[in-house]
């Protein structure tokens, strides 16, 4: 069986990828758009706070076999559990899309961010939610997008507590690199970036660019790390361009 499956980011939710996972491009595919563990009032988190586990989330709601073909669409942290599935069972990947995302790992510097951020969150979660949240957008996007956002920000204080904020960070600091096993598995890989990215900067991940195609590499230019919301058109325009290639 052909499987698309849709990775939503961090504090996200399934229903970031809208349309997408509706249109004519993904025919031919079952399409599964999942719920990261601890996003949502019923879904608790695994007993293990570490990418893997997370990815073992996703497959168990796609019902995953040694039959099927992935294809796997992740967002930030998303694209994280995509690229740890991906490099686990290569002969069976199709295509890795990365949305604001990368396949490498942190940076101490990153590390040392993450931590923090559990501390923050810690001393109040709500407070944090809404800074980080806030701090994912190009702030010369904030005015227009500022319902956008504070729709974001309602959803995840509701659904998000500091225990899920914990075990994301825990498990984004601590991942494997994975770029040098899908390099050498030859899986194909699109990126969309954003020129204002803080969280993926373009300047730090040429490294792992190097071995990608120029055109399957999209940097919209005023684009932070949610290009869905900051950029709608160019994110349909590089889904329809990338899936009909795939």
């Amino acid at each position: 069986m052909r499987k698309a499956v849709f990775v939503h980011g961090f504090m996200g939710s399934a229903d970031m990828w809208g349309s997408v996972v509706l249109a004519d491009w993904l025919m031919g595919w079952e399409v599964h758009a999942v719920h990261l563990p601890g996003h949502h009032k019923d879904h608790r988190l695994p007993d293990h706070y570490n990418i893997t586990s997370f990815a073992e989330d996703v497959l168990s709601q796609v019902q995953f076999g040694s039959n099927d073909t992935l294809l796997l669409v992740g967002h930030s942290m998303g694209g994280y559990i995509a690229a740890d599935i991906a490099a686990r069972y290569p002969n069976q990947i199709h295509g890795l899309v990365l949305f604001h995302s990368k396949v490498s790992n942190d940076s101490e510097a990153k590390r040392w961010d993450r931590a923090r951020a559990i501390e923050l969150s810690h001393a109040n979660t709500s407070l944090y939610i809404s800074t980080m949240l806030r701090n994912t957008f190009s702030p010369h996007n904030l005015t227009r997008v500022i319902t956008n956002l504070s729709e974001l920000i309602d959803s995840a204080q509701w659904r998000i507590s500091h225990e899920c904020i914990r075990a994301c960070h825990t498990a984004m600091m601590n991942r494997e690199d994975r770029l040098a096993v899908l390099d050498a598995a030859g899986i194909r890989r699109y990126y969309f970036l954003g020129s204002e990215d803080g969280a993926i900067p373009f300047s730090a991940i040429q490294e792992e660019l190097k071995n990608i195609a120029e055109e399957n590499i999209w940097l919209e230019e005023g684009c932070g790390h949610m290009g869905h919301i900051e950029a709608p058109e160019a994110s349909r325009k590089f889904f329809e361009r990338t899936f009909r290639e795939i």
